[in-house]
Formats: structure tokens, C-alpha cells, sequence
């Protein structure tokens, strides 16, 4: 009968298996098993298992309010716009310091390139407007180049400000808030050259800030800063690294990206790249 036949097959198979003192390695159930244990001692795995849930409750108590993962041209797409941010568009944006080793170019050294926007500092020799605090605007030939940016109509009073960024050189680059009137200034990531530092201006004219260190400004961090009514707070991945009462503004601030060179520096190359920008409101 070929149903005998069948069945004395079926019987061989599996009394091979039981006689196999390793049968348990031969089964699918065993492969899932592997795959379970390779997963679970993955680290990322094990760091997303051991985080309690509740942290998770703040974001949603966010709203968010601007984005920007710079995929496009989003200068093109009017988002942000070259030069230093006041009150009337007749007054000069673009321009540069006389104490400051570069000339703003106008945009010519911004990019968003694979996801990321860039502000190059360069090496190249170009007459600039400046502004000298004792004669206004002066014609200043440069032997560097970088760029200021600015977000064109987004500004906002309070919330969360947060950045994936890093940077090269031993020059300036930073991400800071600040209004037309410039009376307020608040750095949400700057580093001098050395040091990466975050704080604020105060009203006595001096910036109430951290120095951080154990961080490479060259690697990617997300660097953010807490903004309530009473209070600032900045945070470095999610850490708290500083808080201060001190010069909290009451007025709604841009968002201001650039690189510099000062007086005091070495004149050298750099980038600064930022991979995402949001902005946040509580709920």
C-alpha cells in the first residue's frame, strides 16, 4: 500500500530525530530562539528595555513648531535667509565685523547636501562690508570666507530649541537665538575654537554660561535648550547640563546659525554641519 509506505517513512524521520541526542539544534524553534538571544544582548536593545516609558509622557506634552531636516535647498524654499536678522530689511544684513577674520558670503558658503545643512569656512581673499562700531560700515578685505543665516519669518517665545550638530576647525560656529532689537542672546550650541559652552547674555553684558567638557565638537551630539517663563535649562542628549534664572527673555527670539573667526583666533577652515532642527511648544 502506498499509505504503509508513506508512514514507514514518516516513522523513520522522526525516529531518527529522537534518537538524535542533538535534535533540539535541528528544529525552527531552536533558530527562533538564536535570533532571540542575539537580539536580546544587543545593546541598543537592552539600553531601549531598561528605559522607563514615563520619559516618554514629556514628548508628548510637546507640540512642534518648526522642523527643518534640510532634505532640499531650504534656503531656496525660503525658510531661512542669509545675513544677520533687524528690524527693517533697508539696514545691511550681510556683512561681517572688522574685529573677525572672514567675510559672510552672501550664502555662497551654505549648502544642504545628503540630508545636512553645511556652512563651509574657506580660505579665499574678498572685500566686504563691515561694521566698525567707531565709523559704520567699511570695505575690509578678507583672506577667509563663512556665512550667518537666519530663519526668515520664525520666531517664538519659550518652548524647546534642539539641534543635531557637529563641526571642524578651530574657529567659532554656533546655533543661537536672538531678536531684532538684539538686546537678547541665548547660545543653544556654540563652540569657541576649544570648547564647546552654552548660555546667555545677561543684562550686565555678560554670558551666564557652561563649559563643557568630554565632548568631540566633531562628533554628532543633540544639543537643546528648555525655555520656560522663569527659567533656562540646556541639555546635551536628553542630559541636563545647565540651568540658570538668570536674563530669562520675555520677548520671541529667531533662530540664527554661522561660523566666525575672531580677532584673537588663528585664521583656519572649518565646517559646521546641522543634520535636523526643531523647535518645540508645551501642549
Amino acid at each position: 500500500s502506498p499509505y504503509l509506505h508513506d508512514y514507514r517513512l514518516i516513522f523513520k524521520k522522526e525516529n531518527e530525530f529522537w534518537a538524535n541526542k542533538n535534535r533540539w539544534q535541528t528544529t525552527e524553534e531552536y533558530e527562533t530562539e538564536q535570533r532571540y538571544t542575539t537580539l536580546a544582548n544587543n545593546p541598543d536593545i537592552i539600553f531601549y528595555e531598561s528605559i522607563d516609558p514615563v520619559i516618554f509622557d514629556e514628548i508628548n506634552n510637546l507640540k512642534l513648531t518648526f522642523e527643518d531636516n534640510f532634505d532640499g535647498n531650504t534656503i531656496l524654499d525660503g525658510i531661512w535667509e542669509y545675513g544677520f536678522r533687524y528690524p527693517s530689511y533697508k539696514m545691511m544684513s550681510n556683512h561681517s565685523f572688522v574685529n573677525e577674520h572672514q567675510a559672510n558670503n552672501g550664502g555662497k558658503n551654505v549648502n544642504a547636501t545628503n540630508g545636512c545643512l553645511m556652512i563651509h569656512t574657506k580660505k579665499e581673499t574678498v572685500k566686504a562690508a563691515a561694521w566698525d562700531t567707531s565709523k559704520g560700515f567699511v570695505e575690509k578685505e578678507f583672506n577667509y570666507t563663512s556665512d550667518v543665516l537666519h530663519s526668515k519669518d520664525f520666531k517664538q517665545k519659550g518652548g524647546v530649541f534642539s539641534a543635531k550638530i557637529r563641526c571642524t576647525g578651530k574657529l567659532h560656529h554656533a546655533f543661537w537665538l536672538s531678536g531684532e532689537n538684539k538686546n537678547n542672546h541665548i547660545n543653544v550650541f556654540h563652540f569657541n575654537g576649544k570648547h564647546i559652552t552654552m548660555g546667555n547674555a545677561t543684562v550686565e553684558g555678560f554670558f551666564d554660561q557652561i563649559e563643557l567638557t568630554g565632548l568631540s565638537a566633531s562628533a554628532y551630539y543633540v544639543y537643546s535648550l528648555e525655555w520656560t517663563e522663569k527659567e533656562l535649562i540646556w541639555y546635551v542628549n536628553n542630559y541636563e547640563v545647565y540651568r540658570t534664572q538668570n536674563s530669562v527673555p520675555q520677548d520671541e527670539l529667531f533662530l540664527t546659525l554661522n561660523s566666525f573667526i575672531a580677532e584673537s583666533q588663528k585664521p583656519s577652515t572649518g565646517v559646521f554641519e546641522i543634520d535636523w532642527l526643531k523647535v518645540f511648544v508645551r501642549k
